[in-house]
């Protein structure tokens, strides 16, 4: 017997398959139990014990029942085929959603209707479930089959569909900062996580994403564990950040830092130069800056997973969805990323990656 059939027979424990349409047959002819018993020759017991679920018909009995509520045979084991089939699907949803096996048998005891309902309501709960984990299959496939740039726009349209929300995405960010590995990275806007004096991270939260962050202790405490696992991170494994110099300038210059705001000269200068700082005092930590912008950004610690995000800044007000990255833990999908990001590093000329040149750069656009 496979999985699936041990499932229903946990159900079918109780009761054998053919009693409610028994019943039911007999209540539609407005029989009593004793009156089956005489227009079929089985005696009101075994008649009552077979509603019951209590024993196995022969094929005998189950005809001489038959002729007397005028179906044919073939009724019962079709009655009982549907549930059997019933049964086994119902199983599968209830261990998907968590129910104890131990309790099935309570399920088993419900009519073919109530059942039927239950599990209707059961597969409403789970689809949208299994519609995100199916869509995130395929990126998952186009991503270890093609790799990037290649399968970009298929992660692109999944983030816009089921990707993860601004929250579960800065949770994420927060986790995998505390992964243990060397750390790569490309962005658009320049990271806070070197420390960026007078930022407000409640407030840009809002105008990044266009909601509120439910608890503003959490998402300090998130951006302080943050800052502590990358300096941790330095101790012992490189930290690799791609930038598009166009944005960077544009942020140096304007302040401009998302589709809305833009940070106070005096904040763009402690910014930058808590970054300035951290190239001078740490070799480990290194920016390089490229012409093009990359068509999407990621983030990745180690070999455990790689966080997948768009680039472009969207208005929140104006986004299709709320959706802004998709996290993914398959080893081909990290190694596909990783392999992504050392073409684009070795690509970089040497002044725009070399640190010295880097602070240089840095210096000369803050004047």
């Amino acid at each position: 017997m496979n999985t699936a059939e041990q499932s229903g027979a946990v159900l079918r424990r109780s009761r054998q398959q053919i009693g409610p349409a028994l019943r039911a047959l007999r209540e539609r002819r407005g029989w009593t139990l004793a009156q089956l018993a005489a227009e079929s020759g089985v005696s009101r017991s075994q008649v009552w014990r077979l509603e019951q679920g209590q024993n196995v018909p022969s094929y005998l009995t189950l005809a001489r029942l038959a002729k007397a509520l005028e179906v044919e045979i073939n009724y019962f084991t079709s009655f009982e085929s549907t549930a059997t089939e019933l049964d086994r699907d119902l199983s599968s949803y209830l261990r998907r959603v968590g129910v104890p096996e131990d309790t099935w048998a309570e399920f088993g005891r419900l009519g073919l209707e109530a059942r039927g309902a239950l599990l209707d309501a059961l597969r409403r709960l789970t689809e949208p479930q299994e519609q995100v984990a199916s869509r995130q299959r395929a990126a998952e496939a186009a991503l270890a089959m093609r790799g990037l740039p290649e399968a970009a726009p298929e992660v692109l349209s999944t983030i816009d569909e089921v990707g993860l929300t601004p929250l579960e995405f800065a949770r994420t960010w927060t986790q995998f900062e505390e992964l243990p590995g060397d750390r790569i990275c490309v962005a658009h806007r320049l990271s806070t996580v070197t420390g960026a004096p007078g930022l407000d991270h409640f407030r840009v939260f809002r105008l990044l994403y266009g909601v509120e962050f439910p608890d503003p202790r959490l998402l300090r405490w998130w951006a302080s564990s943050t800052q502590s696992a990358i300096f941790a991170t330095l101790q012992e494994h490189e930290s690799r950040t791609i930038y598009p110099l166009a944005s960077l300038e544009r942020y140096l210059t304007t302040g401009e830092w998302g589709m809305r705001f833009a940070f106070s000269p005096k904040t763009v200068r402690a910014h930058v130069q808590a970054t300035i700082d951290l190239l001078q005092s740490n070799p480990r930590f290194r920016i390089g800056l490229v012409d093009e912008m990359p068509p999407l950004g990621f983030f990745v610690k180690g070999t455990d997973g790689a966080l997948i995000y768009p680039l472009a800044d969207s208005d929140p007000q104006e986004a299709s969805s709320n959706r802004v990255a998709l996290r993914f833990t398959s080893p081909e999908v990290v190694t596909r990323v990783r392999d992504y990001f050392e073409s684009l590093w070795d690509a970089i000329p040497p002044e725009r990656k070399d640190s010295e040149a880097v602070i240089a750069w840095l210096k000369s656009r803050l004047g």
